[in-house]
């Protein structure tokens, strides 16, 4: 085929050959092709929509396309090479198809990926495993003392905690009243648990349902700092994003509106045609017809989930983190948000999206200006973390930083991105979230979960 009209297969056979370098057995390596050759195709498909329909993209934008193409198959042959070492170590005996989860790539196309093969199916994350394993600890100090049955997921990781593998999770259908119950009373304990530790961006995404029990499985924003209006109980606890004022990004009431996406496609005679795609999110129970349980049936169990935790926290809140495993507290890797995904998602597709009157060159020094001087959620933003994000967005990853525990400074892959005065050090943070968790503030908290359920 042409590579001015199919740039990706150029990419596709440069990735096949480098991980065919590769003498492993654990990964099918054409099932990874599969999946890295969709992520190429979603990079490319602009450029193809412009080809089909006009205006010609220019050069300037052809061999931009055809440059970040290449890089990202070398740089996902790198996470070919780092998964293929994973199970190598851990499953020798083992062979996996592989597929990628739908979300956000970080660093060089990286994310979570499915593992299946006839004995399991699991979810590996090249992520420190540390913010989980805490959430852990803490989940299991609640449970024991309230002598309620509802299981911590189980996370398997190596010594130098950088990955961690976790249980494919499946929404499976309930039939038990008691079991919905449960369901909501471990809701409470969750969100709970989350304002506790000051966890944020629990949107729906981040909370499925498994067996009747609901899971977190991404608790790496932990420890936030809030200032001025926002150090508010109120903020805090609708900062967790279990709790929302808009009802379909709730991670509790999330899920029972149907969510859908516009995405574009070719049809047989290579036609754009935009098609609305319903979204499927499993972190509601449902019935065994399939159907989504309202939340009215288990509202009342998750303030009493809520409430009892609360008082079991405001009692022993020193000693729930003191018994934490030091060398999980003392290197916690928090992640910091620097800008909303949404707001990388846009000037990604914008980038890699041909204008039709402007060369690209210019659309993109226009495109990557107006970003510089758009808003963020840290003030005072250096020019070397802005270089940072532009570096990682022109290679359609989301920009990706964290606190460093030490304080002021915040990290990302490639070192230091900057110091701010508004990051402080993980103990400090810590103490913060132990201080102002006051048992006065349960009563307006209850209020406020009941008028968002």
């Amino acid at each position: 085929m042409n590579p001015k009209t199919n740039p990706e297969n150029t990419a596709l056979r440069l990735l096949w050959r480098e991980i065919s370098k590769y003498k492993r057995d654990q990964i099918d390596p054409t099932s990874f092709l599969k999946a890295a050759e969709q992520d190429l195709k979603k990079l490319a498909f602009s450029y193809k929509h412009a080809l089909l329909i006009g205006p010609k993209p220019d050069s300037q934008y052809h061999a931009f396309i055809e440059n970040k193409l290449i890089g990202r198959a070398k740089t996902l042959s790198l996470f070919y090479s780092r998964l293929s070492d994973i199970l190598h170590s851990k499953r020798k005996n083992e062979k996996y198809q592989i597929s990628f989860l739908n979300g956000d790539s970080h660093n060089g196309g990286q994310r979570p990926v499915i593992l299946k093969n006839s004995n399991e199916r699991v979810v590996l994350k090249l992520t420190d495993p540390r913010a989980s394993l805490l959430y852990n600890h803490c989940l299991d100090y609640i449970h024991q003392a309230l002598e309620f049955p509802a299981p911590a997921l189980n996370i398997e990781h190596d010594d130098l905690l950088s990955y961690q593998i976790t249980p494919y999770l499946e929404n499976t259908k309930v039939a038990c009243k008691k079991k919905i119950e449960n369901y909501g009373y471990s809701l409470g304990i969750h969100l709970c648990l989350s304002y506790f530790l000051q966890i944020t961006d629990l949107h729906f995404e981040n909370v499925l349902a498994d067996d009747g029990h609901p899971y977190i499985i991404d608790t790496e924003c932990m420890f936030y700092h809030f200032y001025g209006a926002m150090s508010s109980s109120a903020f805090r606890l609708l900062n967790t994003g279990l709790v929302a004022p808009k009802r379909s990004l709730s991670g509790i009431k999330g899920g029972d509106a149907e969510v859908s996406n516009l995405e574009l496609h070719l049809d047989k005679n290579k036609n754009i045609k935009y098609i609305q795609k319903n979204l499927v999110f499993d972190n509601r129970i449902k019935n065994p017809k399939g159907e989504i349980i309202e939340i009215e049936m288990y509202k009342k169990h998750i303030l009493s989930g809520f409430a009892a935790t609360y008082k079991l926290i405001a009692d022993h809140k020193l000693s729930i983190i003191q018994s934490a495993n030091p060398a999980i507290i003392s290197k916690l890797k928090t992640r910091l948000l620097i800008r909303t995904t949404a707001h990388y998602k846009t000037v990604i597709d914008r980038i890699y999206t041909p204008n039709q009157t402007l060369k690209f060159e210019d659309y993109a020094e226009s495109t990557l200006s107006s970003f510089c001087r758009s808003g963020s959620l840290i003030s005072n933003i250096d020019d070397a973390l802005i270089e940072k994000e532009i570096n990682d967005i022109i290679h359609a990853d989301i920009p990706f930083f964290w606190a460093c525990p030490s304080g002021r400074k915040i990290m990302h892959r490639s070192g230091i991105a900057m110091v701010s005065p508004e990051i402080t050090d993980l103990e400090t943070r810590i103490r913060n979230a132990i201080d102002t968790f006051s048992i006065t503030d349960l009563e307006s908290l209850s209020k406020l979960i009941e008028e968002h359920l």
